[in-house]
């Protein structure tokens, strides 16, 4: 707030000193009959004005932010006097049967619930309670495990029916609340995705450069297959084939299949690479076909046909 102030008074500031030189440009008329001291009187009328503005949005946003921190304490405390965080962590251990992508599941489904009735920084703080712990008992760093409660608790911004920054957009636009925060929803579908990254890849920057770039390709090859696989359209329109096989790709590089590969037929050695290479070559196999099509229709059909 200081710093605003110290800006907003510097341009009024700024502003009046160009009114007055137009004054003085006026001729000696202008002056003698106060030009420039009525200038200098909405200068100040302007600065106390900003200044009072600036004083009440100050002391609102202290009391929202104060009340949320009592609240917060209060859950904070009663929280570890009662070990309820490590009640929590371990009955989500029992229900993710002791399968970390499981954990992740249910831990996005509690801050799915959360973020109905709280902000980003409650939900976050509360699921950073009870998840956290959950988390770094299948090894997942602390850093990590913290940015998957953040994470999660931000999807509360578009997820229904309590999607603040869906129903905002929707009363800009002037169209229907619901079908708007499910639309942002299935377009926001991918930052679900996240948390499985954070744990599963160095896309944190926790690995080698090799790595974290081969991550970065993939990902970004996976959400055009995942977009191109929501919109039924690549290069052009996807027929029921192309669309499954965007599907498989945004799987093969967004989810972490080769562990469910390797889970399923107890396979030690690591796929990651593998699975990655069977993603791209989804895609590009995919647009070629869709290429190929394009190139037919145009040419049209073939003589005696």
């Amino acid at each position: 707030m200081v710093t605003y102030l110290v800006l907003k008074v510097a341009e009024i500031l700024i502003a009046g000193r160009a009114v007055g030189m137009a004054n003085l440009d006026l001729g000696a008329d202008a002056l003698q009959h106060g030009g420039s001291a009525a200038s200098l009187q909405a200068v100040a009328t302007e600065v106390i004005k900003n200044v009072w503005a600036s004083m009440e949005a100050g002391a609102r946003n202290v009391l929202v932010v104060g009340s949320i921190a009592g609240v917060l304490g209060i859950l904070l405390s009663s929280a570890t006097q009662s070990d309820l965080p490590g009640r929590v962590s371990g009955l989500l251990v029992e229900l993710s049967f002791g399968l970390l992508p499981l954990t992740i599941f249910w831990v996005i489904v509690a801050g799915y619930i959360i973020g109905m009735g709280l902000p980003i920084v409650a939900s976050y703080v509360i699921l950073a309670i009870f998840a956290v712990g959950a988390l770094t008992e299948f090894g997942v760093p602390t850093m990590a495990a913290h940015m998957i409660s953040y994470w999660v608790a931000v999807v509360s911004a578009v997820t229904p029916p309590v999607a603040l920054a869906a129903y905002a957009a929707s009363a800009i636009a002037k169209s229907d609340p619901v079908k708007t925060g499910f639309e942002a929803l299935r377009l926001a579908s991918m930052i679900l995705v996240m948390p499985f990254l954070f744990v599963y890849t160095p896309i944190l920057l926790d690995g080698s450069l090799f790595d974290i770039a081969v991550t970065v390709f993939a990902c970004v090859i996976g959400v055009i297959a995942w977009a191109a696989f929501l919109e039924s359209r690549g290069l052009m329109d996807t027929i029921p084939v192309e669309r499954l096989m965007l599907g498989i790709a945004a799987a093969c590089l967004l989810l972490p299949i080769d562990r469910l590969i390797r889970f399923l037929f107890d396979i030690e050695a690591a796929l990651l690479m593998q699975t990655y290479v069977v993603g791209v070559a989804l895609v590009i196999g995919t647009f070629a076909i869709q290429l190929n099509r394009g190139k037919r229709q145009l040419s049209g059909p073939a003589p005696g046909e």
